[in-house]
């Protein structure tokens, strides 16, 4: 018997131990702090327009930085606000701060109501309090505590509303809304951060899981406790942190790097929390899922008017076609705006942080941009990445609205990085907004361009590509290139941290309104995440995706330097109606003559000049200026004959062909000059690159002789006019 009534007292003990533990919970807390209203599992609703619709204001709260505030009206109105779903114990209570904004007394009332049922309004039947003005409403401006028992009903799942009705009446806020008592030792997770949504493959080098732990009890918790974070999918992890968290906080808490996650599908995340004097199990863990998607390339239609795209990223490898990211070089580009200035007033509207500008008569006899079948012989540049074919007001729109406007809107656009730009951003003044026309291709750059009202080094850097063609032809290829070079550790931070501001890239079907999206980031969301930057990154659209293959193009070169084997020489391409205007150059080490260069400007199916220059010989250029890049790719030898230089002008020693040596001041010509300068170097056996023209590491005789040779045949530069 005395074993029976022991063991009853214990069931005793551990029930009120329950009891206590129920008691000493928090069934119900906000306090309007979120970005988002009404706050998750909360609702709103209005009986009659929205003029005192309930609201989010981060004006006048009790505590923190949020509260909800419901205006008054000029109609007979009832605002709800209805909370989320909870069930109270006994001994709980319904606690809230009241505050009214204005002293008159007006036609103004506060109902507190409940539902078992449901949260519809309709169902908010049971009335727990009523706040009338001018009987028991607050002083005003003055925050007033109320409470209401909610002991009848225990153990029930119910929601609650506060239903502000009036007609011309009062400005009310509400805040810190609470059922139930904290107990003294509670911690628990508040919610995953990140990875969740969408992911994209490659999107990041590397992933920090983030998650928010939350101390809902009453005393600080000194003793480091447990934190997992696991990832179950085609990839597990797992990652366990130790840490501390004052009363009535949230903490941030970051777990082990994980690298990049290729392997698309569905990821299931597992977080909690372990604290041996935890009196609150029920809030310690948090499930949440996230999808790893393909978003490197786009291989299939879905409404997307017949376009694909495909990116350089090793997650694009199974593409049809992908392209390589390419920067073309800008040093000749004509500058629309050059640290923070606007160069090209006459073809400028707006200004720096919300302008544009518009360029006609740009292209080529014959050639024009043709996008989605139509054809177009104007561009109009934004200074926050949007490239249009025709003119609208909507340019000049400010964010968000104007996004939104262009986006709903029928004016055909490319989004290669909309952002909230702005080249005035005082923090980061070396920025630059240029473009250039080549024979075939547009080239825009945005180089450093800034964040508005953001710190140094929040800038990023941005090309686009637009070949253009004849009427007949497809339409033209669209590249957007991104330049982690030259984008700053702010901007990559932010991208890495998921806190960039809104950003789009993608192209505009404006005839069925319909946006091909490689990445949208609204309010921290990527619903597409196209990545940005896998080290530097390029990404081309077109209605082929066998096609989607753009590259800088290369030529391999074959080219003999008398009397030296190896050595590096500055190869260069130019257009044959200026064949001394060199449109690029790479210099390139030829190994026992062979050499392969590689040129961002270059074009498929245009004529080019090829020139050769050494420090110590004769420059030469190719015989014709009808060389041409096929398939990015162009071979020619400058050995096999002289012939194969303009004007025959190259050496034949042992059957080839090589380039005439002794122009050690490069003026063009080998002559007295040049002798001279040889000469006094091997009476002092200098080494010296330049007059060691045989490249046995000292000048002599040896190499006076070379050049004695060329010059008594008078060996000069030909070249092409």
């Amino acid at each position: 018997m005395k074993n029976f009534f022991m063991i009853v007292f214990c069931l005793i003990l551990i029930l009120l131990q329950s009891v206590s533990n129920i008691n000493g919970q928090v069934k119900l807390y906000e306090g309007f702090e979120e970005n988002i209203f009404p706050p998750e599992g909360w609702s709103i609703f209005n009986t009659s327009g929205d003029e005192s619709q309930w609201k989010s204001a981060n004006t006048a709260p009790k505590l923190g930085s949020g509260c909800a505030v419901s205006n008054f009206s000029g109609t007979n109105t009832s605002s709800y606000i209805i909370s989320k779903r909870f069930t109270p114990a006994y001994g709980d209570s319904l606690v809230f701060y009241f505050k009214q904004t204005f002293y008159n007394v007006f036609q103004d009332t506060l109902k507190v109501l409940i539902s078992n049922t449901d949260s519809l309004f309709q169902s908010m039947t049971t009335q727990l309090a009523l706040f009338r003005e001018g009987l028991n409403y607050p002083v005003y401006n003055v925050y007033t505590k109320a409470a209401v028992s909610l002991n009848q009903y225990a153990g029930q799942t119910v929601w609650i509303a506060f239903c502000h009705s009036n007609l011309n009446g009062e400005n009310i806020r509400i805040d810190e809304v609470m059922v139930g008592k904290p107990a003294r030792y509670e911690v628990g997770v508040e919610k995953n951060v990140y990875p969740s949504g969408n992911i994209g493959s490659c999107e990041y080098p590397f992933i920090i899981p983030k998650a928010i732990i939350k101390n809902y009890g009453s005393v600080n918790i000194t003793q480091p406790f447990e934190i997992s974070y696991s990832i179950s999918g085609p990839v597990n992890y797992t990652s366990i942190r130790h840490d501390t968290i004052r009363i009535n906080h949230e903490k941030e808490i970051f777990f082990d790097t994980l690298l990049t996650l290729q392997d698309t599908g569905r990821y299931f995340v597992k977080i909690f929390t372990s604290m041996d004097n935890d009196e609150n199990r029920n809030n310690d863990t948090v499930y949440s899922e996230f999808k790893v998607v393909q978003s490197n390339y786009l291989e299939y239609r879905e409404n997307y008017f017949g376009y694909y795209f495909s990116n350089s990223s090793q997650c694009a490898n199974s593409a049809l076609s992908k392209p390589e990211f390419c920067l073309k070089d800008n040093s000749g580009n004509m500058n629309l705006i050059l640290n923070g200035m606007v160069l090209r007033q006459d073809l400028f509207s707006g200004n720096t942080d919300d302008g544009y500008f518009k360029l006609g008569d740009l292209f080529n006899s014959g050639r024009k941009i043709k996008f989605n079948e139509n054809l177009y012989d104007s561009v109009f540049i934004t200074t926050n990445g949007i490239i249009a074919f025709t003119e609208s007001s909507l340019l000049t729109t400010g964010e968000p609205l104007g996004i939104d406007n262009l986006l709903s809107g029928s004016l055909p656009f490319i989004a290669p990085l909309w952002m909230n730009f702005d080249f005035g951003n005082s923090e980061n003044t070396e920025n630059r907004l240029s473009c250039r026309m080549l024979k075939n291709h547009l080239i825009i750059s945005y180089e450093k361009v800034p964040l508005k009202n953001e710190a140094s080094g929040n800038f990023v850097s941005f090309q686009i590509i637009l070949e253009t063609v004849e009427a007949l032809d497809s339409n033209s290829r669209i590249i957007f290139q991104y330049d982690f070079e030259s984008t700053g550790i702010g901007f990559y931070q932010k991208l890495l941290n998921q806190n960039l501001p809104d950003n789009i890239s993608g192209i505009l079907n404006s005839s069925r309104n319909e946006f091909l999206y490689y990445r949208k980031s609204i309010n921290g969301t990527e619903s597409y995440p196209g990545p940005l930057f896998n080290g530097s990154l390029a990404v081309e659209f077109g209605k082929n995706p066998m096609t989607l293959n753009s590259r800088c193009t290369e030529l391999s070169l074959t080219a003999l330097i008398e009397s030296i084997e190896n050595d590096t020489v500055t190869v260069s391409l130019s257009y044959p109606e200026k064949p001394a205007v060199m449109l690029e150059s790479r210099k390139v080490n030829l190994n026992e003559g062979n050499g392969i260069c590689s040129f961002s400007l270059g074009e498929n199916d245009v004529n080019y000049f090829v020139n050769v220059r050494h420090n110590n010989s004769i420059q030469v250029w190719s015989s014709a200026g009808t060389l041409k890049f096929n398939n990015c790719e162009m071979n020619y030898d400058f050995s096999t004959d002289p012939s194969k230089a303009y004007g025959n002008n190259l050496k034949m020693i042992n059957g080839k062909a090589h380039l005439y040596t002794g122009d050690v001041n490069q003026d063009g010509m080998i002559e007295g000059i040049d002798l001279s300068q040889i000469s006094n170097d091997a009476v002092i056996s200098a080494v010296s690159q330049i007059t060691d023209l045989n490249g046995d590491g000292i000048t002599d005789g040896s190499d006076v002789l070379i050049a004695e040779n060329n010059a008594n045949i008078y060996i000069a530069v030909i070249a092409p006019k």
